[in-house]
C-alpha cells in the first residue's frame, strides 16, 4: 500500500506534514525572478523560452513565474506557448 509514496519519496518528492513544511521550500518573494521576467516582458508575443532566456533564468523557473505575473494581472499567455505584457500594465 505504500508503493506510491515510497516512489514519489525516492523521485524526489519532499513529506509534507503542515504549512511550515511547504514555506519551508517555497522561495522568498526576493528570491523570485518575477522582476527579471517582467523586464524581459513586451507589448509583442515573445515564446516562453526566449523570454527566460533575456531574463536569465530556467525555462522551470521562467515559467512558475509568468504564470504568478498572469494571476497579478501583469502578464497574459498568448498562443504557441508564447507570452507578452497584458495590455492594462503596459500603461
Amino acid at each position: 500500500m505504500s508503493r506510491g509514496c515510497l516512489a514519489l519519496l525516492r523521485a524526489g518528492a519532499r513529506v509534507c506534514a503542515g504549512a511550515a513544511d511547504v514555506l519551508a521550500v517555497v522561495p522568498a518573494p526576493e528570491d523570485r525572478p518575477d522582476a527579471r521576467l517582467l523586464d524581459a516582458l513586451s507589448s509583442e508575443p515573445s515564446p516562453a523560452e526566449r523570454i527566460a532566456e533575456r531574463a536569465g533564468v530556467p525555462i522551470a523557473i521562467a515559467l512558475g513565474a509568468l504564470l504568478r505575473l498572469e494571476w497579478a494581472g501583469i502578464a497574459e499567455p498568448c498562443p504557441g506557448g508564447r507570452w507578452r505584457r497584458a495590455p492594462e500594465a503596459s500603461a
